[in-house]
């Protein structure tokens, strides 16, 4: 639901209890499952921004009047400022929680505060007393010593904060230790946040802003944490997650709106951006098991968690396929889980018949092309500009990129170019003044 029902919604649910249309309990249901309270504070987001942002600027500003005379001022004055800051945002936070202040803005200020506190603290001692150590070390003690700040204060930012920090360890550790597997039961530190957050404010901004944050850090965190001793079977990783994520996504009916469906969108918009990828000869070019990476620093327990997901992702997310050709949950849903299908079968082909390549970059050429037209179809049905676009765009782009990769002369090329601009021009223009005439009906 967008914004502007939300708010049309929570002017008009009073009227309706006052009325008898609805009961309390049923117009209370409506409040927490559209956030309508959230809907009622046009300004709520930007206060918080403000109280984040100015957080920030107390915390920068105190570090470069120190930073002045800081080679000058004695040991223990050091330590004492090093804590300084992680003592003040304990105190407030302590003062949020006695006080009952459960505002957003003093929830996510303090929490983001406290959190750059305790890296600050750790950052400050180490140099006052010469302790040696690396990145990797310093991120993960400061990310497993701010988990805590996230459950106190029930803060999205700070959480979305461990999350990248938790990449950022994760590539730190596959570069210089050889494996991150790590990463993953780390990550699960925040799984009951997660989904204590998806249950109470199912349609808040701060909830979409949290499932983006793991949306991305789950993608980045599977390309780091693969091992890739077997060359092709990031195809078949990823497939399985995007799949997976798009039919989450599309199985979020609260949610609305590109970015308020991180899930959905990510799984889109990744799931395309593979199958472009995949119409090309290089992600085929000498994959499978005939060409195991044996040495190289590659260990085989890092091996065994390629394997698992490789198995684990795609079964998962045909299972899910399965059970929305059953549930009928219409065309998108299933275009998009036949993704993890498509490349589990192209890369068996491929890995077991090395000459195979050019079978399987026609099926995604004709899995693309396909995708955005149901995209597009479902756009144009449910009168949704964003959404036919973007189908319309998936089948421009792939147009082009054939168009591009082939031995065309630049006037064929040019004469396609202009013909799909003119009719995504065309389908635009149309489709807006159907929209038109209905709003004004």
């Amino acid at each position: 639901m967008s914004r502007a029902a939300r708010e049309w919604l929570a002017r008009e649910l009073p009227d309706w209890v006052r009325k008898g249309l609805v009961t309390p309990d049923a117009a209370a249901e409506l409040g927490r499952r559209y956030d309508l309270v959230d809907a009622g504070r046009p300004r709520n987001v930007a206060v918080v921004v403000i109280a984040v942002f100015g957080s920030l600027l107390v915390g920068l500003g105190v570090i470069l009047l120190l930073a002045h005379n800081w080679a000058d001022l004695p040991r223990g004055m050091r330590l004492g400022i090093a804590f300084l800051p992680l003592l003040a945002a304990q105190g407030l936070a302590a003062f949020a929680v006695v006080t009952s202040r459960n505002g957003l803005a003093w929830r996510e200020g303090v929490g983001t505060g406290w959190m750059l506190a305790v890296g600050a603290c750790i950052a400050l001692v180490a140099q006052v007393y010469h302790i040696p150590g690396d990145a990797g070390v310093f991120t993960l003690t400061w990310m497993l010593l701010s988990v805590p700040v996230v459950y106190l204060l029930r803060a999205v930012l700070p959480a979305a904060g461990v999350l990248a920090g938790l990449v950022f360890w994760a590539g730190h550790e596959q570069a210089f230790a050889g494996t991150a597997v790590g990463f993953w039961p780390l990550a699960a530190l925040l799984a009951p946040f997660v989904r204590a957050q998806l249950r109470q404010e199912p349609a808040s901004a701060r909830t979409a802003l949290l499932l983006w944050a793991v949306a991305l850090a789950v993608l980045a965190a599977l390309g780091i944490t693969l091992e890739r001793v077997t060359p092709g079977l990031w195809i078949v990783v990823y497939a399985g997650a995007l799949a997976l994520m798009s039919m989450a996504g599309e199985a979020m009916p609260f949610l609305s709106g590109f970015w308020r469906r991180p899930f959905a969108s990510a799984g889109a918009v990744g799931t395309v951006i593979l199958g472009l990828m995949l119409t090309f000869e290089w992600p085929w070019k000498e994959i499978g098991w005939h060409h195991l990476r044996r040495g190289g620093g590659h260990i085989a327990p890092a091996a065994v968690f390629d394997y698992a997901v490789a198995i684990a992702l795609p079964l998962a997310a045909v299972a899910r396929w399965g059970l929305s050709l059953v549930r009928r949950t219409g065309a998108v849903p299933l275009a998009f889980g036949a993704s993890a299908v498509l490349a589990t079968a192209s890369f068996a082909v491929v890995g077991a018949a090395p000459g195979a390549e050019g079978i399987a970059r026609i099926a995604y050429n004709v899995f693309v092309a396909a995708l955005g037209g149901i995209l597009a179809a479902r756009g144009i049905r449910d009168r949704r500009l964003g959404e036919m676009n973007a189908g319309l765009l998936t089948i421009a782009v792939l147009v082009m990129l054939r168009f591009l990769d082939e031995d065309v002369s630049f006037v064929v090329r040019g004469l396609v170019f202009v013909g799909l601009g003119a009719a995504l021009l065309t389908t635009n223009a149309v489709l807006a003044r159907r929209l038109r005439r209905e709003e004004a009906r």
